[in-house]
């Protein structure tokens, strides 16, 4: 039997309810196959949160998103630490369920509207938990997004069962390793392979270069262009540069520093909108100062698909109140927050799935409709507006 067609098998299991028979099917693709794909990686870490091993699912989401991010996949990185959230928020760590779903949507260039509900259920726990203004609760998302986010890009250990030191792998800056050697022991030119994220009030981007002799570095960091010229320690040299930068940067703010295996970069944005690309786009030349454009692209990965549906007729104007969601109820707390996210789009037409997301997005994730009727010609106000005009009279 092929991966792909042990995948097919397993998602099969998980639609059908059967975990016990998902669980030792991936467990045994997962010890068989050599170095695990990012679908394996995520296809275990489902497994483990729907079999309420939560620990196992960190430590599974936390090498997927090493992979993606050594890979350079900003959406993958997206899903894998959305599945890190929600193991967390299942173990009831809303710290940790709040920092790494918010790193998740920093990642989310797509606005994936799963992760925007599932971020704003983790916001109102969280808000609960810590007894906090809406204020409050933004400033702990601009702290966690102040510090850099950086991943472990060597090959993840294989294990049968993983550690509970999930976050310290999810978080782990990749440690010194030796250069590459051809055949007579000599070592080679190597590949400059970089990568970047953008974490909110600045741009790192990281150049993976063994063994890099910090003298050598020759840095020019302009407000719209940067350029690197270094050596590694067999004198082999490399260059990078970007001619014009997606936005401006604060060149006296933005520094770099030469790790064992990389060179990091830390650019300090001038301005909070999140970048889509290193290099200012063409389209971006042209509308440039026009704040109402943006910029979507097509999501890679759906949910997994759930066994049970949710009966929800298009024509229905109920909505649902975000803020008074109680995640506590105890149906809730046994259902997967990836299967409950799904099923609302399960049996919906498109005019409802349109209604969904207008009214999600207008409303800052207070309000849920699926009339499209009802909300496609107006403005779906937060539910708090909502409130207080229906409490006023007027």
């Amino acid at each position: 039997m092929t991966i792909a067609d042990s995948i097919t098998l397993i998602e099969g299991l998980l639609d059908k309810g059967d975990l016990a028979e998902a669980k030792k099917k991936v467990d045994q693709l997962y010890l068989e196959v050599g170095t695990p794909s990012f679908k394996v990686l995520i296809l275990k870490a489902q497994v483990s949160l729907r079999s309420k091993q939560y620990e196992e699912c960190q430590a599974v989401a936390s090498q997927a998103a090493e992979l993606a991010y050594s890979n350079g996949k900003r959406s993958k990185i997206s899903e894998a630490l959305k599945l890190l959230a929600m193991a967390f928020f299942r173990s009831k760590d809303y710290d940790n369920a709040l920092k790494y779903i918010t790193y998740s949507s920093s990642f989310d260039d797509s606005q994936n509207p799963e992760i925007k509900m599932f971020a704003n259920m983790v916001a109102q726990k969280y808000k609960k938990t810590h007894d906090i203004s809406d204020e409050l609760l933004e400033q702990e998302r601009q702290k966690i997004l102040s510090i850099p986010l950086t991943f472990s890009t060597s090959e993840p250990e294989k294990k049968a069962t993983t550690s509970s030191s999930a976050a310290a792998a999810a978080a782990a800056v990749a440690s010194a390793s030796s250069p590459s050697t051809n055949a007579q022991g000599k070592a080679v030119n190597q590949k400059l392979r970089s990568d970047w994220f953008d974490s909110g009030k600045t741009v790192e981007i990281s150049l993976y270069v063994k063994k890099i002799d910090a003298d050598t570095v020759k840095a020019v960091i302009l407000s719209d262009s940067i350029e690197f010229e270094f050596q590694d320690a067999y004198k082999h040299s490399y260059q990078y540069k970007v001619d014009r930068l997606s936005s401006s940067i604060d060149e006296t703010e933005s520094t770099y520093k030469v790790y064992g295996t990389k060179l990091q970069i830390v650019l300090v944005k001038k301005s909070s909108k999140a970048w889509h690309s290193l290099e200012k786009l063409e389209s971006d030349r042209s509308f440039e100062g026009n704040a109402g454009e943006e910029e979507t692209e097509t999501q890679e990965t759906a949910l997994p698909e759930t066994k049970s549906s949710l009966s929800y007729p298009s024509s229905s104007n109920k909505k649902i109140d975000w803020s008074k969601f109680d995640i506590d109820d105890e149906k809730e707390e046994e259902e997967d927050p990836d299967a409950f996210f799904k099923k609302l789009y399960e049996n919906a037409d498109e005019d409802a799935r349109r209604a969904m997301m207008k009214s999600f997005m207008e409303s800052n994730g207070t309000s849920l409709s699926t009339d499209w009727k009802d909300v496609g010609s107006r403005e779906v106000k937060p539910y708090e507006e909502e409130s207080e005009k229906k409490s006023s009279g007027n």
